[in-house]
């Protein structure tokens, strides 16, 4: 989460509630311009942007502050300039999708830091980081020798990606030469004892609300007792209850 740099407010009378009412409205005002802004530059975490996104995220969330915390700035002032930064973010991204080169301008390019289980130290030099930021990042990811690490790969938004070294992946259903079983998604229909209606359409056979109330029934359950629940379209509910209970029921 970002916060402002400082709350900076000139010659403010402590008896003057109407000052204090106007900056109180126009930060909540200024609050939900800012979540709209940095909903429609999508829904990336902190770790996950790129370096021109974070720049803008920073930039567009310090404008917010100052006609916060300043009475005498015009509103406009800070609704103007979050605007114009949206504009950018969505122009800049429009070109990165449409040309490669400026996309690697823009965001650089992955680098290779260990490379057939050897750290490149040239590579790790020209990304600034050392030896220790490289081996807590592999640890992080449950990589604690060298040995179990084939390739690492920095990316464009400062993540290390990892290929681990032969004896150290994972055994898959495919190397146990296991039937296959067809992955389904749960779909969430029930929520802290919430009914998400709107869900149901997601399934092909669409349970109604009282057939999924008298399968509740049969275990003993009431749509207020479910945590969540969720349905498959394979016909398969799992339940859990607020004491803990866990059930699987059958459409």
């Amino acid at each position: 989460m970002l916060f402002c740099n400082s709350i900076r407010i000139k010659n403010l009378p402590r008896d003057d509630n109407s000052v204090m009412l106007t900056i109180f409205v126009r930060t909540i005002i200024l609050y939900f311009a800012l979540i709209a802004v940095m909903r429609l530059m999508g829904k990336r975490q902190l770790g996950e942007m790129q370096p021109y996104e974070l720049a803008i995220t920073l930039v567009v969330s310090d404008l917010a502050c100052m006609p916060m915390s300043d009475p005498s700035i015009p509103f406009i002032y800070g609704i103007l300039p979050m605007l114009a930064l949206l504009i950018t973010h969505v122009a800049l991204t429009f070109v990165g999708q449409k040309s490669q080169r400026f996309r690697k301008l823009v965001n650089g390019k992955p680098i290779i830091v260990i490379s057939e289980g050897n750290i490149d130290v040239k590579a790790l030099g020209q990304t600034g980081l050392s030896v220790n930021d490289l081996m807590a990042s592999l640890r992080a990811q449950g990589y604690f020798s060298l040995d179990q690490v084939e390739f690492a790969i920095l990316e464009t938004n400062g993540k290390i990606s990892v290929l681990p070294a032969y004896s150290s992946g994972e055994v898959t259903c495919g190397d146990m030469n296991l039937p296959e079983k067809p992955v389904e998604l749960p779909y969430t229909i029930i929520v802290e004892g919430r009914f998400m209606a709107e869900n149901l359409s997601l399934l092909d056979f669409a349970p109604s609300k009282d057939e999924i109330e008298n399968k509740l029934k049969e275990i003993g359950l009431e749509q207020k007792d479910v945590f969540i629940l969720t349905i498959t379209q394979s016909k398969i509910a799992i339940v859990q209850s607020y004491d803990g209970q866990m059930s699987s029921i059958n459409f």
